[in-house]
């Protein structure tokens, strides 16, 4: 077996006052230099390391150790380097990545790169080989990203649905149970597709104050569709980015403990721009606030507020919003979620203006059900249009929608890249209304992928 020739290891092998010249074979001083770094000897065991690269410059175990010891050295980008190139060096040793993603997410924060580190840290907890390595990880991961001050996020999904445009039934036209003869709707008939959604949230928190800390922030939004090949037979003028949906905003948030209290409350203020088909909708700006009404160990009930004006080419549309949301843990470990909410719509556009309460509950199982996790959402809303009009003629005691749905959603937490498991999610929507143009159903399956911490 090829010989390594290593000096001046008197200190680990020798007597303290005899210098020596001692072979070792490779695995004999893979194991010196690894005794030597579990003993805190860190620059014997660097050294030890950069001479079984020079007899195999992928040698992982090395590039490990360099990835250990650079940064105790003083020498963190090196570190860190180590640690990348280690990463792939050991695609046949998968036992080995735990150790380095966790050793080069640590020399990326000793370098000041937080983001890097919560990469490595997202990458170890993929290779992590007990409940007790992952959860150190996930631990570790939020106290690197508590202390972040650029924060970001990504959630992108893609769902086949049977009603992509949201038609109603159309055909003759019903109100109220009573039918109007000579009343006709055959222009949209509802239209299968693909419905791709994305976004893309950056945050930036400025230097947090005693009592207060100010988040600067922006998204990015965007919603692309298309038609199925039956949809464009059934409609040849139509196209699915007729119905694409985009928006750009820019946020100011602020979080502060209420005077005299150690009350917490949130509050945004929001500058945004959409787009509809195409079409430029308007800018818009609202103002966001919530707080916390009750909060134990199992849960907590937040109330919510927000005013919005949106300035469209046919007036300004101004909507007005309160909500009330609640998360309970049980002693089964189950998670239940409420939420409650009223909506008031005005504008120039009698068609846009409406009040709607709306209601949903969800429920999440305590623990898989083999590779799986569970969850169940039941919705429904009620929403009212006062003084709606068709064409020419308003609808005497206006328009009354009910809309109910049902969505169950499976993560596959087993199956993980980053820290990102895939999630299927199976909704169906039905809309009631006594115009009957209104009334739609839409099925639809979701596939997307969710952080599982």
């Amino acid at each position: 077996m090829r010989l390594l020739r290593l000096l001046a290891l008197a200190l680990a092998l020798a007597a303290p006052a005899q210098a020596e010249t001692v072979d070792l074979t490779l695995d004999q001083a893979r194991l010196v230099a690894q005794n030597a770094h579990e003993a805190g000897d860190y620059a014997l065991a660097n050294a030890l390391a950069r001479r079984l690269l020079e007899a195999n410059p992928n040698d992982p175990q090395a590039l490990l150790l360099l990835a250990a010891t650079e940064p105790l050295l003083g020498n963190p980008a090196a570190g860190r380097k180590a640690g990348r190139k280690a990463w792939g060096a050991a695609a046949e040793f998968p036992q080995l990545r735990y150790e380095i993603a966790r050793y080069t997410a640590y020399a990326a924060t000793l370098e000041n790169r937080p983001q890097l580190a919560q990469f490595w840290l997202r990458r170890a907890s993929d290779t992590a080989r007990s409940d007790e390595q992952y959860n150190q990880t996930i631990a570790d991961y939020r106290q690197v990203k508590a202390q972040t001050p650029l924060r970001w996020g990504i959630d992108f999904s893609i769902s086949p649905t049977s009603n992509l445009t949201g038609s109603g039934k159309g055909g003759t036209l019903e109100i109220d149970g009573q039918l109007r003869p000579g009343w006709t709707n055959t222009s949209l008939p509802p239209l299968s597709g693909v419905h791709a959604d994305a976004q893309v949230k950056l945050g930036y928190a400025l230097p947090a104050k005693a009592r207060s800390q100010t988040t600067l922030g922006f998204q990015a939004y965007g919603s692309v569709n298309t038609l199925s090949p039956k949809s464009r037979k059934l409609a040849p003028g139509v196209q699915g980015a007729d119905f694409n949906q985009y928006l750009t905003e820019v946020s100011l948030g602020h979080d502060f403990l209420f005077p005299g209290t150690q009350h917490p409350v949130h509050s945004m203020l929001s500058l945004g721009q959409s787009w509809s088909g195409g079409a430029a909708l308007g800018p818009n700006l609202r103002l966001d606030l919530s707080t916390p009404i009750l909060s134990r160990a199992d849960g907590q009930i937040v109330i919510q507020s927000s005013t919005e004006r949106q300035w469209q080419d046919k007036g300004p549309v101004d909507t007005q919003k309160l909500a009330l949301l609640g998360q309970y843990k049980d002693s089964t470990g189950g998670t239940w979620g409420a939420g409650l909410s009223l909506r008031d719509v005005q504008s120039a556009a009698r068609y846009q203006q409406y009040q709607e309460v709306s209601g949903n509950l969800s429920y999440a199982l305590p623990q898989p059900i083999g590779p799986v996790s569970l969850s169940a959402h039941l919705s429904a809303a009620i929403r009212d249009y006062p003084a709606y009009m068709l064409s020419f003629a308003q609808v005497t005691n206006g328009r009354q929608d009910n809309r109910f749905g049902l969505s169950l959603d499976m993560t596959f937490q087993d199956i993980s890249l980053l820290g990102y498991a895939p999630r299927i999610s199976l909704s169906g929507t039905q809309t009631n209304s006594n115009v009957s143009w209104f009334d739609t159903r839409q099925f639809g399956i979701a596939v997307g992928f969710e952080s599982k911490f």
